[in-house]
């Protein structure tokens, strides 16, 4: 593993969570990169103006979009 890099193993179902890859639930897990402790990967998304957006980490709102997020508000 490398020092500093946080890569985690997700289940889908559970949300369980493993330092090694696996199955759980009969489905393998997700690999993730949570990056390093503190970094911007770890850290809720926030709007240009300094307002929460969401409490999850970037990471994970990456995974459940499948790209990277935008940190924009867009109006509507």
């Amino acid at each position: 593993m490398n020092q500093g890099k946080r890569i985690i193993y997700v289940c889908e179902v559970c949300l369980l969570i493993s330092t090694e890859p696996g199955e759980h639930h009969g489905r393998p897990m997700f690999r993730c990169d949570a990056g390093e402790p503190g970094s911007e990967r770890s850290r809720p998304l926030m709007t240009p103006d300094g307002e929460l957006k969401t409490h999850a980490p970037a990471w994970w709102v990456e995974h459940c979009l499948g790209r990277s997020p935008r940190t924009e508000i867009t109006e509507e």
